[in-house]
């Protein structure tokens, strides 16, 4: 089974250390296709889901809020944050692979009820042969 990874690009913190909130902009690119087919199904599904989108760049946000009974700690904040996140990153990310597995499943059945109308075709065609040669 091959593992889906997002490549991530940028990562930016703001830090308010007076409302104990940290924030965590995380930019990523979620382009993995192995074939041509792949990367166009991915890409029609980036664009049916964020209307018209042609990138495969993405910034998801991760915000980390300190209770008033917490000591504001800066380090564990952030990586709260990131982890947050990375964890809207994969969500966009399963989303769009959601959207791709819409449009396969929608080219399964187009494609199954075309090949069940060329058998039916065939079978046809085979019978009039008989009945032309007189079988």
């Amino acid at each position: 089974m091959r593992k889906t990874k997002l490549t991530f690009k940028e990562t930016k913190y703001y830090v308010n250390k007076e409302k104990k909130t940290i924030v965590c902009l995380l930019s990523f690119e979620v382009k993995d296709p192995e074939n041509f087919i792949e990367e166009r199904l991915i890409a029609l599904a980036i664009g049916k889901l964020y209307r018209d989108k042609y990138s495969w760049e993405f910034t998801s946000k991760g915000i980390a809020k300190c209770s008033d009974d917490d000591t504001f700690d800066e380090v564990l904040g952030k990586r709260i944050a990131e982890s947050k996140a990375k964890k809207a990153a994969y969500k966009t990310a399963m989303r769009i692979r959601y959207a791709v597995m819409e449009q396969l499943s929608k080219l399964v059945d187009k494609n199954n009820a075309i090949y069940d109308n060329l058998k039916k075709n065939v079978q046809n065609e085979h019978e009039h042969l008989d009945k032309l040669l007189g079988e």
